[in-house]
């Protein structure tokens, strides 16, 4: 009799034996899924629209009590990263631009959908894909921000690093010299 196959629990035989699917291997053999290595951790969402990015929790769908969770993450969806908070989950797509929101992709990981949802912004400046000048990210400009985008502390920062070189009222908000006006 080969005896190697045989072990001392459910996990090492999973591990020995399904070790491109050990996570499922524990839960179908009746293993506690909260013993699972990043339970309740954030994985990326892989099954999105391009504009609407977030994040899922690695928990059994039907989970009394936490909101998001989209079953036990698969070995490559481990292997490929489980994060503590939403926060740092979001910010892998970060590279994205084009649309992408840190804020939303939060709220959306934490939350499940964006019911409640309302943009506040970060109150800095930057300056959009169509070179209007220097905005502020707030509720006014949510779909002209842009993640990834540069950000300034001030309008006069943005029109002086950026803009230096206009004349008066050829930039919005950017007065000649690159002043803010």
């Amino acid at each position: 009799m080969n005896t190697g196959l045989i072990k001392s629990s459910l996990k090492d035989c999973c591990k020995h034996n399904y070790n491109w699917a050990e996570n499922d291997c524990v839960v179908d053999g009746g293993g506690n899924p909260a013993s699972l290595e990043g339970y309740g951790d954030f994985y990326i969402n892989y099954d999105f629209e391009a504009d609407e990015q977030f994040c899922v929790k690695s928990c059994p769908e039907d989970t009394t009590g936490i909101e998001n969770c989209a079953g036990i993450a698969e070995n490559w969806e481990v292997a490929a990263g489980l994060y503590t908070t939403a926060e740092k989950c979001c910010d892998t797509f970060g590279w994205f631009g084009n649309g992408w929101d840190k804020e939303k992709c939060i709220y959306k990981s934490e939350n499940a959908d964006l019911d409640g949802y309302v943009y506040v912004g970060s109150g800095k400046f930057f300056v959009p894909w169509d070179w209007e000048g220097c905005l502020q990210d707030n509720a006014d400009n949510e779909e002209k921000y842009e993640n990834g985008v540069q950000e300034f502390t001030s309008q006069a920062e943005c029109c002086k690093q950026v803009f230096g070189y206009v004349e008066d009222g050829d930039v919005t908000g950017c007065c000649e010299g690159g002043k803010a006006c």
